[in-house]
């Protein structure tokens, strides 16, 4: 289960994501938060410090705790795992699974995964399209162990939500590799694009917060439409 801090921080940031704070652009103060939450001052201001380091937000001595305005709609934000639906709260997002099914994991795939050869496997293959411009082509494996069922409906939709919301299982982390590569024909013909054109891929190893590794992935994204975005902080 999550920790209690860590959970109020995320429910802050979906606030700032839905613009709860936009007419003012700061947070309540810390003794309003400790109200709204019904927790101590220590875990309001753990939340608030993993706001701090993520970028969301900045302190100002004896101000107040400040929304730090950046233009983050139709950015890909490499620092979390919303997925498109959270990455583009504006935007209309449909998707065509183009493949479905359980497989049995070879030698690459396990030493990814951290399971034995051979552990059964659901195999995603979807295009997936933002205000009718294909964006992405996405390949995914998901060990049948830890998610035990998914079908069309579900990843059709969010499966994140699903993991999260149906299975009640607490996604972690993610190990992220970014680099260019030219598109294949295929992909080119998914994408409307020409085959050569180049193209960002992002291939994700994704752990659930106990350290089990549940899902491995390359999206491969349509170039005229991906952007990335980091917030930093200077340390």
């Amino acid at each position: 289960m999550e920790v209690k801090y860590k959970i109020i921080a995320k429910k802050i940031e979906e606030n700032i994501i839905e613009g709860k704070y936009d007419n003012t652009k700061k947070l309540p103060t810390v003794e309003e938060l400790m109200e709204i939450y019904k927790v101590s001052r220590s875990t309001i201001r753990q939340a608030i410090n993993t706001l701090v380091d993520k970028g969301e937000v900045y302190q100002v001595q004896g101000s107040g705790i400040f929304i730090r305005e950046t233009k983050k709609d139709g950015f890909i934000n490499i620092q979390y795992m919303r997925g498109l639906s959270g990455d583009f709260i504006k935007n209309k997002i449909k998707t065509k699974v183009l493949e479905l099914k359980v497989i049995k994991s070879d030698r690459e795939i396990s030493e990814k995964m951290k399971c034995n050869e051979g552990t059964d496997l659901y195999f995603i293959k979807r295009l997936r399209y933002l205000d009718n411009d294909a964006y992405t082509v996405e390949y995914s494996y998901y060990n049948k162990e830890i998610i035990p069922y998914l079908n069309t409906e579900i990843v059709e939709e969010s499966i994140y939500s699903y993991i999260s919301e149906s299975l009640k299982l607490n996604i972690g982390f993610a190990d992220k590799i970014i680099y260019c590569e030219p598109l294949t024909l295929e992909h080119s013909k998914l994408l409307g694009l020409k085959e050569g054109d180049g193209s960002l891929v992002i291939e994700d190893t994704v752990f659930l917060t106990n350290g089990l590794v549940f899902d491995t992935s390359k999206v491969i994204y349509n170039y005229k439409f991906a952007k990335l975005l980091s917030l930093s902080n200077y340390k």
